[in-house]
């Protein structure tokens, strides 16, 4: 699976580009030895996007040659899951209360553009969100982070709910194994309120 994997990332450009791809043994296919490969492109704007057909059938041709003689992989779209941050801080007594704030979203900002994208099936770790904050400079606690599903025009459909998908702690929220998180757009979908 590790090599389809490898083989799908070294597509030669001429053919498309794979941003994301994962291999999982397809148990629920007659034929044992069926992989299924999961895979996400990237848009000019650097945002995630479903390959498209023509990709996806170079890639399959290309992947033919790595494949064991039984084998067979079927190339599917992995859902792309957008997510909203909303968060809530205190700040230093003696800071400018709404400074801290735009203090606070500029380091989240620069957290996700650094981590930009999660892997297929990656969870999101709402105690990175919570340690961003808590070592921003101007920041003396961290209240509440709520993280929702964001859909809509400029985003993707994908029915997701994140409150009930968090962990049995709370401390992150499990993604479907053929799935990836992504905040779409970190300017606008990090919201956050100070007290």
């Amino acid at each position: 699976k590790e090599d389809l994997i490898t083989a799908a990332y070294n597509m030669s450009k001429n053919f498309g580009s794979i941003k994301k791809a994962m291999a999982y043994q397809d148990t629920d296919s007659f034929n044992q030895r069926n992989i299924n490969l999961y895979v996400m492109s990237q848009g000019s704007d650097g945002k995630l996007e479903k390959s498209n057909t023509i990709i996806k059938n170079n890639l399959k041709t290309y992947l033919s040659r790595f494949k064991m003689i039984n084998d067979t992989i079927d190339i599917l779209d992995a859902n792309i899951i957008n997510l909203r941050v909303n968060f809530s801080i205190i700040a230093f007594p003696d800071v400018e209360k709404f400074k801290a704030l735009d203090v606070a979203k500029r380091d989240l900002v620069r957290y996700f553009n650094a981590r930009r994208n999660y892997e297929i099936g990656e969870s999101f770790y709402i105690t990175d969100i919570f340690s961003v904050l808590k070592n921003s400079s101007l920041v003396l606690d961290v209240i509440e982070v709520d993280v929702i599903t964001k859909t809509g025009t400029l985003y993707a459909d994908t029915n997701f709910n994140a409150s009930v998908s968090k962990s049995a702690d709370g401390r992150r929220i499990l993604c479907p194994f053929d799935s990836v998180f992504e905040i779409k757009f970190p300017n606008t979908d990090l919201v956050g309120t100070i007290k």
